[in-house]
């Protein structure tokens, strides 16, 4: 059957996984082409969707005629607006294409086909019921919400191995609530458990608050060492996703049974258990871990979007190349880089959050950090405190996330918001940030090493900065770069909380040749080699994502030896490569050369790139 309408459209929104286009009556303005996002595929299920499940139309209007351009392989769609088929491994991935409804009006249609592992995690954001409550015998248990006394609670998980599971848990609702109260779950790091203290934190604030255990323990210790496990535990923490990595067949399980699962699981079922409770405010609940538990809150924004605010402390995605022991693990672990890691789904991040660490942090660097809070969608805020140390206490005791709690939830924006920063700025040049703030910044400098290496093993140094006020409110601070600088930002404070600017690295690419290389292919040869050596100068690492030759008909003909990714680092600061020509794919005539371009490209904390070229030209002897 046909539908006798004709898309007019001005805008587009994300409702429930989908956009939905509509059409305004008041205006009558009409655009030609709209954008599409459709709910995610996995491999080998099949997938169907409709069309007019994602667009409003005006029955005034004429039937459409519907047809796809650069669709994905294994989808087709019928004239009633049905989309289908069977993706397969092959086929993951992002997809555009264009979809034409008639002569004048088209479509942007985008999915994502997950793989199987990837479509079980995003699932675990589908946990929106309110799990059951029960005491330490396994009775049902109600959750005090007049007393202000904490409790220690389990809660229904998921299911570990075929057994039912439950997490152990510390919640607190302060007393003599008249209005509904926002609330915090919280989430600890490696050697930690659910926290009475931690919530007390935050109920002497006036939040609601719960510490959930992640490793199906309680908060007594154990005879042997660490906490004692209770009867109804999920899994503990394998390494570093030891238990997710394919490539250690000994260790590895199946996703629902891995622990980032059930840990991701827990924090999301805490959530909704949260807002099961009236007296809490179902729209004001954040969630903030430590260490590890920031690598789970990491997780968890790209997944539950309920979430109105998120705190990572320390913990961050993107660690498969940290300069320490995550890339030891992680640099070979597939599942991770395509499933795990939160950078995976960190666009789909769209609360405000507060990225809390400190620039001598050991554990985590300002790296992986940065380029986590750099591709979370939503509106972020990093406080680096000089000194900081790394542990539980030291997460928890600073007001940082009390104070940046309570100016989200109080008024919708954080209480510091950087406007604008420097880009691209050398050692030696003038750098700035423009912000805003309402507390009275009485302390600030610029931060900044000279160093190579992981970063909390590099010095960090102050340098003055002046701080203005404009006419409009906002603040500009600014410093010059010293000379041999690799790594910078701004640290403010009002000796109570700390702001930080988004932190910056110098990185420069070096080829040895410059500009050429030249290639000689002899008498009688067909192909000819030479060698360039790579370089660099940087804080960290530079992350060389492509290598490709252009800018000639032949370069084709031009190949190097090594894989297009290559990795520089402080191990190993220098890389050399063969590129070679192939006269027997170029067909070059003697006595004639052909010059193209190698580009190598490399990524930038924001998600962006840089580029180096070399030019290489290959000579046929006479």
């Amino acid at each position: 059957m046909y539908r006798t309408s004709m898309l007019i459209v001005i805008f587009s929104s994300f409702i429930v996984g989908c956009n939905v286009a509509s059409f305004n009556e008041a205006d009558n303005t009409e655009v030609t082409s709209i954008e599409l996002t459709l709910e995610n595929a996995e491999e080998e299920v099949a997938y169907s969707a409709n069309l007019y499940d994602y667009v409003a139309y005006d029955t005034r209007l004429t039937e459409l005629d519907l047809s796809m351009n650069n669709a994905p392989d294994w989808l087709s769609i019928d004239t009633d607006g049905n989309l289908y088929g069977t993706p397969t491994e092959t086929d993951i991935g992002d997809y555009s294409w264009q979809i034409n409804l008639n002569d004048n009006y088209t479509a942007t249609a985008s999915l994502t086909v997950l793989s199987r592992e990837g479509a079980l995690v995003v699932a675990l954001g589908e946990l929106t019921e309110a799990p059951d409550v029960f005491d330490e015998n396994g009775d049902e248990l109600a959750i005090d919400t007049s007393s202000g006394e904490l409790q220690a609670i389990f809660f229904d998980a998921l299911d570990y191995e075929g057994n039912s599971t439950r997490a152990y848990a510390w919640i607190g609702i302060p007393a003599d609530i008249t209005t509904p109260v926002p609330a915090m779950v919280l989430v600890h790091g490696g050697g930690g458990t659910a926290y009475s203290d931690w919530v007390e934190e935050w109920n002497e604030r006036g939040y609601a608050a719960i510490s959930i255990a992640v490793e199906g323990q309680t908060d007594e210790a154990s005879s042997t060492g660490g906490w004692s496990k209770h009867e109804w535990a999920g899994p503990s923490r394998s390494g570093i996703y030891n238990d997710a990595n394919p490539e250690r067949s000994s260790l590895y399980v199946d996703v629902p049974d891995q622990w980032m699962y059930h840990a991701v699981a827990d924090t999301i079922l805490a959530n909704s258990l949260l807002r099961s409770i009236d007296v809490i405010d179902a729209d004001k609940i954040g969630v903030m871990g430590i260490s590890w538990g920031g690598v789970i809150t990491s997780t968890v924004m790209g997944l539950d979007d309920r979430f109105a605010l998120a705190i990572p402390v320390y913990g961050c995605g993107h660690l498969y190349d940290a300069e320490n022991w995550w890339s030891n693990t992680l640099s070979y672990n597939t599942l991770y880089k395509e499933v795990w890691d939160p950078m995976v789904r960190m666009d789909n991040a769209t609360m405000p959050s507060l990225w809390l660490s400190w620039s001598g942090d050991n554990n985590f660097g300002m790296d992986s950090f940065a380029y986590s809070y750099e591709a979370a969608a939503g509106d972020h805020m990093v406080s680096l405190i000089p000194d900081m140390g790394h542990g539980h206490g030291a997460g928890w005791n600073p007001s940082d996330s009390y104070e940046f709690a309570e100016s989200i939830f109080s008024t919708g924006i954080s209480w510091f918001e950087q406007i604008s920063l420097s880009e691209d700025a050398q050692p030696g040049d003038d750098v700035s940030m423009n912000f805003i703030s309402t507390k009275e910044l009485t302390s600030y400098s610029l931060r900044y090493t000279t160093g190579t290496g992981f970063t909390g093993d590099l010095d960090w140094l102050d340098e003055t900065a002046t701080l203005t006020e404009s006419i409009d409110g906002s603040y500009s601070i600014d410093a010059t770069l010293p000379d041999g600088t690799t790594g910078w930002y701004f640290s403010l404070t009002d000796d109570d909380v700390y702001a930080s600017s988004d932190y910056s690295e110098i990185i420069h690419l070096f080829t040895s040749p410059e500009q050429e290389l030249q290639l000689q292919v002899a008498g009688g040869d067909s192909t000819a080699s030479g060698e360039i050596e790579l370089s660099f100068t940087g804080p960290t690492n530079i992350d060389i994502q492509k290598m490709e030759f252009n800018g000639s008909d032949y370069a084709d003909a031009f190949s190097v030896d090594l894989e297009p990714e290559i990795e520089l680092d402080a191990d190993y600061p220098t890389e050399t490569l063969t590129v070679t020509f192939d006269n027997s794919v170029a067909e070059l005539e003697s006595g004639s050369s052909v010059t193209a371009t190698l580009t190598f490209t490399w990524e930038h904390l924001d998600g962006g790139s840089d580029s180096l070229d070399l030019f290489v030209t290959a000579t046929i002897a006479q």
